[in-house]
């Protein structure tokens, strides 16, 4: 953090700290008092004012307005938008550019749609909620859906002004069908490719795919530390890069234990997962096709929900719950 300023001393406190060459902030503040009085001519009440304007210029950080933090916030504070007012209010802006963001749901539910969705605000200008940048795709259990996403290229309503072409040109799709691949992927082909383009927002569509079929029971150990493996790389790169990291993953039923032993849907691979999640996301399809996006646990969001339906040009939101 520098230096103290010395000229600001008088001339006895700024001697006796120059010939015992203690100078620099980090030194002085964690000097205690005894050993400031063996410097030489200095008394306790020097003591004091020596560890006061060593603390203020070390520690230069006030009380600042939410505007103020704002504006001087790094890039990975960002949220990437979702393209839809109601879901961004939700997630107070969008997908955050930092951890790793969880979307669970049941097939059909629209975890792809939404995935494919956040291809196209990723590459928006910063004034639209976008990153300016590409997006990485990697598919583990069914084929790229790019007529899906040639639909949305046109019907999406921020998507009308951009250049269709421009938009395919920054998606980069990956298939990979078991864990060594994926950890290969993240670990070695991923760092490459963030390196050498300007990408924005990485997709894993599903994270469960290739963690439920490559295992059994007698290989759960094994299984947490690839889960591990691969999802403290994914939160390196997404601090390094500062990207938005979205991992897609499937439901289990679990039985509640309760007077109606009710059954309910939870994000699959267990607590070696869900340890690695940031922010954990759930669409919940209702028995009259009523959908709602829940956030089930975050560090900066409350557990809320959004009503959401699926068309032709996309996911959309309406009043939260």
């Amino acid at each position: 953090m520098g230096d103290i300023n010395l000229e600001v001393l008088d001339s006895r406190l700024s001697d006796s700290l120059q010939k015992a060459e203690v100078t620099k902030c980090e030194e002085l503040i964690q000097l205690s008092n005894y050993e400031l009085l063996k410097l030489g001519n200095i008394s306790l009440k020097d003591v004091q004012i020596i560890h006061k304007m060593a603390a203020e210029k070390y520690f230069k950080r006030r009380f600042q307005s939410v505007s103020d933090m704002l504006k001087s916030s790094s890039p990975k504070w960002n949220r990437l938008s979702t393209g839809c007012e109601y879901i961004n209010k939700l997630l107070r802006g969008g997908i955050p550019r930092r951890g790793i963001t969880e979307l669970s749901g049941e097939s059909g539910s629209g975890k792809t749609q939404f995935c494919l969705q956040l291809t196209i605000t990723v590459q928006l200008p910063f004034y639209n909620g976008g990153f300016n940048a590409g997006a990485v795709y990697i598919c583990t259990e069914d084929k790229f859906p790019s007529p899906r996403l040639q639909q949305l290229f046109t019907t999406f309503p921020l998507s009308t002004h951009e250049d269709k072409k421009k938009l395919g040109d920054n998606v980069f799709i990956e298939h990979i069908a078991d864990v060594d691949g994926l950890k290969q992927c993240v670990m070695t082909q991923l760092p490459h490719l963030l390196t050498r383009q300007s990408i924005g927002l990485v997709v894993i569509d599903s994270i469960t795919a290739v963690f439920r079929a490559d295992y059994d029971q007698h290989d759960m150990a094994t299984r947490a530390k690839d889960l591990r493996t691969v999802g403290l790389q994914l939160h390196s790169l997404a601090n390094q890069f500062h990207i938005s990291v979205l991992c897609v993953n499937q439901v289990s039923s679990l039985i509640q234990q309760d007077n109606n032993c009710r059954s309910i849907l939870v994000p699959a691979l267990g607590l070696a997962w869900s340890n690695l999640v940031t922010t954990r996301l759930q669409m919940i399809q209702g028995e009259t096709d009523n959908r709602a996006l829940h956030v089930i646990f975050s560090p900066e969001l409350p557990q809320t929900s959004c009503p959401y339906k699926i068309s032709a040009s996309g996911i959309s939101g309406s009043e939260t719950i």
